[in-house]
């Protein structure tokens, strides 16, 4: 089961629930499964959405609807490069803003991340025991 349905991303995102075909919500379920990292499968999915607290959840359904969107948007493509090329002359979008991900999802992640989902920290531990041991 993928992450949210097209009736939640309708809601969500005032989209229309027939462009959240079951192809499209699996490939934005299958991105984010990419963004979370390191997490171990659940089954055909990293998370089990049912068992995550109401704020995760709301985090992960808000980052799926909003993929979602740009692959509508964008024709199923996830491309967030901007620049125009006019002979030898070029200007490719650098504002400092994170390219990797489309505009309509910066907010969207932005929740994810504080939800504590996206692991960003690093812990070091050092014990005579085990030698040194780094979890990312």
């Amino acid at each position: 089961m993928s992450y949210i349905t097209a009736n939640e991303y309708n809601d969500i995102t005032g989209g229309l629930a027939s462009d959240a075909t079951d192809q499209r919500i699996k490939r934005a379920s299958r991105l984010l499964d990419a963004r979370i990292g390191n997490h171990k499968y659940e089954s055909e999915f990293k998370l089990d959405v049912d068992s995550l607290p109401a704020y995760q959840k709301e985090a992960v359904k808000e980052w799926v609807a909003w993929m979602l969107f740009a692959l509508v948007k964008n024709n199923d493509s996830i491309e967030v490069n901007e620049s125009v090329k006019l002979g030898r002359f070029s200007v490719t979008k650098r504002d400092g803003k994170n390219e990797q991900i489309p505009d309509s999802l910066v907010y969207a992640d932005s929740v994810l991340k504080s939800s504590g989902i996206v692991k960003t920290g690093v812990r070091y531990t050092n014990s005579p025991e085990s030698g040194v041991v780094i979890n990312v």
